[in-house]
């Protein structure tokens, strides 16, 4: 107030007086919300230098600082949707999910457990921001949760292929993709070595003919799933032959071979 000289401020046990005592005006940190008081005195204009009577006494109502929690960061496969969870907001006037990166859509932006729906190609990180604006004149507050989109496993068998019931197949044009592992199975009565690779071989069983379904299950990256490819082996006997009954004849004369296979 004009004329009026050494004010004295006191606050409430809720905050600090951070600058400005003895000043016409003062600085407040205040670090407990609600219901708070702050009184000043000072002395009159010279020469008087009277005091107040009573001290000015100023209600103050301090709104709490707003909070916002995201959530955990989390990892989806490829083509799944997400649901938020675990997010919380606290203090707020209002409050709304927003994407900060990511090409899929978020839908129930305004509640708490928003969906995110990549599109069908995207993989990699998408960033989701909760932003909150603060109760009074508190300054807005935001909080965001990563989503790994992890790509699919991918995989091919090969084409089926042929082989003799007495030699070997290896399979060399398997491939693979995304995987944490993979395995091979067969539905025939033969060994299969190095079936945890994409190139095993196979050795016939005794006697072992027809078509042999060969299955490779890749698994995916957790959480993705796994898949199954396959291709058909044909075993093939071995070729037989047979040159007739043995015969003799005498020397200088032809003989026509009859009954060979």
């Amino acid at each position: 107030e004009p004329g009026k000289q050494s004010y004295a401020w006191t606050v409430s046990a809720g905050g600090t007086i951070t600058g400005g005592q003895g000043n016409d005006s003062i600085v407040i940190d205040w670090n407990t919300p609600g219901p708070q008081t702050v009184s000043v005195t000072y002395l009159g204009a010279s020469p008087s230098d009277c005091p107040p009577v009573t001290p000015t006494v100023y209600n103050v109502n301090v709104a709490p600082v707003p909070v916002a929690h995201a959530g955990n960061d989390t990892t989806i496969c490829q083509g799944q949707a997400i649901t938020v969870l675990g997010a919380l907001v606290s203090n707020e006037a209002s409050y709304s999910w927003q994407v900060i990166s990511g090409s899929g859509v978020l839908t129930d932006a305004g509640t708490i457990s928003p969906t995110y729906t990549p599109t069908a190609a995207e993989t990699g990180d998408v960033i989701l921001s909760l932003n909150v604006t603060g109760l009074s004149t508190c300054s807005p507050v935001a909080d965001q949760v990563t989503i790994h989109i992890l790509p699919m496993v991918t995989a091919s068998a090969g084409p089926d292929n042929t082989v003799c019931q007495t030699g070997t197949f290896t399979v060399t044009s398997a491939v693979a993709d995304h995987y944490s592992s993979l395995v091979w199975t067969t539905s025939g009565t033969g060994t299969l070595t190095d079936a945890t690779t994409l190139t095993p071989t196979y050795q016939p069983g005794t006697g072992e003919t027809g078509a042999v379904v060969f299955t490779l299950t890749a698994f995916g990256n957790s959480p993705c799933g796994s898949i199954t490819r396959q291709f058909t082996l044909t075993v093939k006997p071995p070729a037989k032959g047979n040159a007739g009954p043995s015969t003799k004849i005498c020397d200088g004369s032809t003989f026509a071979l009859t009954g060979a296979v």
